[in-house]
């Protein structure tokens, strides 16, 4: 999915029922900045950061 505000969009949609079973199962990832449009929690955006290099090496 990509675009401005799809991030509510996803979220919003993993609440639904017929996606229940996959909330548990979905990743996630994004550009760090992008992720602090959504959420203020630090711990997030610090995660975020280290995965975005994790992936950047392994590459």
């Amino acid at each position: 999915m990509e675009g401005d505000d799809m991030f509510p969009d996803l979220t919003r949609m993993l609440t639904e029922p017929e996606f229940a079973l996959l909330h548990h199962r979905v990743l996630i990832t994004t550009d760090p900045v992008y992720l602090s449009r959504w959420t203020s929690t630090p711990q997030v955006v610090s995660y975020q950061r280290r995965f975005m290099l994790a992936a950047a090496g392994a590459a």
